[in-house]
């Protein structure tokens, strides 16, 4: 029997309750004990980038959870004035994502925006090469300045290159909601995104291919569709089980994010992606 939207639409909200209990439990703990933790604030960062996704496409999906990533970041890890780090990069870039408005606000402030600023060059210093783009991101969040733009990244097989160019293309599309002009000079063919995932190979990163294709075309193969609902099932099984130990939450909070935004986005109305 194939996957239903219903059943897809109560996984994402499942996945969405038990992020929210992590955040509360467990993310919170670390980011208060540890407010530089590299790990807390990374995870920080890429719930408030996938909430914010998530919001603007279906602004009730993960309604809970947002409301708590927004509260760890006003009461745990708020940005102030401090010296250029990146932690104090990783504070600001999500309190952008999810706080856009506050965060414009704090940067009235010439001092904290003359901190931010030596952060971004801090953070385009440091690497990867896709800093720049992080970057150019958030002054789009920001100032509505432009988008960066997609540029050739090369895939050699590695995990490393096929993720920087899932981000490229989250950052070029402001995750879909940005038409992308020059996706074919650029990229050239994109069908081989879904074979990779239907091949079976790693489900995260498979399933930012596929997010970043949609954006990139707003299309999948109808055989692709429904060979992704199937695996999101598969894959959500053993992971909905109450009382997930910290250890296995560490390690499975960024696919199962991805899962809740795969769902709104790949098997939204045509129309609507």
């Amino acid at each position: 029997m194939s996957t239903t939207k219903p059943l897809l639409e109560q996984l994402a909200a499942q996945l969405a309750n038990t992020l929210s209990a992590w955040v509360d439990e467990h993310l919170r703990l670390e980011l208060t004990v540890r407010p530089d933790s590299e790990f807390g604030l990374t995870a920080l960062v890429d719930l408030a980038l996938l909430c914010s996704a998530s919001e603007r496409k279906s602004p009730d999906s993960v309604g809970n959870l947002a409301s708590r990533v927004r509260n760890l970041l006003t009461h745990v890890a708020s940005p102030g004035l401090e010296l250029p780090s990146p932690p104090a990069w990783g504070r600001h870039f999500a309190a952008v994502a999810l706080d856009t408005s506050s965060e414009r606000h704090r940067l009235a402030d010439h001092r904290y925006r003359s901190m931010i600023d030596r952060c971004a060059a801090l953070m385009i210093s440091l690497g990867p090469r896709w800093r720049s783009e992080e970057v150019a991101y958030a002054r789009f969040r920001l100032f509505a300045e432009p988008l960066p733009p997609l540029r050739k990244v090369p895939i050699d097989g590695g995990i490393h290159s096929l993720y920087e160019l899932t981000h490229l293309v989250f950052y070029a599309t402001d995750f879909g909601s940005q038409p992308l002009p020059e996706r074919n000079s650029v990229l050239g063919s994109t069908a081989w995104i879904e074979d990779f995932f239907l091949a079976g190979n790693c489900y995260d990163i498979g399933l930012e291919l596929l997010l970043s294709r949609v954006y990139m075309s707003g299309k999948l193969r109808p055989a692709t569709r429904a060979r992704a609902a199937a695996a999101i099932e598969r894959w959500c099984d053993p992971i909905l089980i109450e009382h997930r130990s910290e250890k296995s939450m560490c390690a499975s909070y960024h696919p199962m994010m991805l899962t809740v935004l795969a769902i709104e986005t790949l098997f939204a109305p045509e129309g609507a992606r």
